[in-house]
């Protein structure tokens, strides 16, 4: 079994967590963020972004269309460092 200390693990998830929200708009790289969350054993940290990307969902269909045009000013908020 390999070792990998807690801090690298919470980077990582950390990471993966920015990195869904970054991409917001591709379903899949959320879905495997959460799963590559999940199987380094962050559970709390995959349901947090779970449902960070169910409430951009709501968000999203909150909107009247004519409102989406100001979609992409959500990407200046998700900055990915």
């Amino acid at each position: 079994m390999i070792y990998v200390s807690f801090f690298r693990t919470n980077r990582a998830c950390g990471l993966a967590h920015g990195l869904a929200l970054r991409m917001w708009r591709d379903s899949s790289v959320g879905v495997s963020c959460v799963a590559f969350i999940a199987m380094m054993g962050d559970i709390p940290n995959a349901n947090s972004l779970r449902l960070h990307l169910a409430a951009i969902d709501a968000i999203l269909n909150f909107l009247p269309v004519e409102d989406h045009k100001y979609i992409g000013m959500l990407d200046n908020y998700f900055v990915f460092h």
